[in-house]
């Protein structure tokens, strides 16, 4: 009768760190992925505010001759581009919501989610978006309305 081989042994913390080497992996990957898809949607914001600066470069030239402030110009231009990101907040907070909460009762011990953590990103995502629009919105409140108006 041949004899079974030795009991495989392991530390706990081998197993459990096994056990948990996806979640690691995937939080790896959706971090990566993330820098990634803020990177270009900083740079299609940055080209749109480009755009939309050159589109109502006329547009900004008549107010500043009407005797608006470059703070006034600033500020209109910064809430045209933050509208759709605090728009796309209010979306993206209520599913973020239902999916981290069906995705952390699959675990055993699971923290609640807290709303701080849904104001902080979305806090964040507003900033990032204004920090990116900002160059070409002071840049443009900022130029003489003579050179705006003059006839093409």
């Amino acid at each position: 009768m041949d004899h079974p081989g030795p009991i495989p042994r392991s530390f706990i913390d081998q197993l459990l760190q096994g056990k948990y080497n996806e979640f690691v992996r995937q939080a790896s990957l959706l971090a990566m992925f993330s820098a990634v898809s803020i990177f270009i949607a900083c740079i299609g914001l940055f080209a749109l505010s480009a755009f939309t600066a050159e589109r109502r470069k006329k547009e900004i030239g008549v107010r500043k001759a009407l005797g608006a402030r470059r703070r006034d110009i600033t500020w209109l231009l910064l809430w045209d581009f933050a509208q759709p990101v605090l728009w796309a907040n209010v979306i993206a907070w209520p599913a973020g919501f239902l999916l981290m909460s069906h995705w952390l009762h699959g675990f055993g011990y699971h923290t609640d989610l807290q709303l701080w953590i849904f104001l902080f990103a979305g806090g964040l995502a507003t900033g990032i978006s204004l920090l990116t629009v900002v160059m070409h919105t002071v840049l443009i409140a900022g130029q003489q309305p003579v050179s705006a108006l003059r006839y093409e």
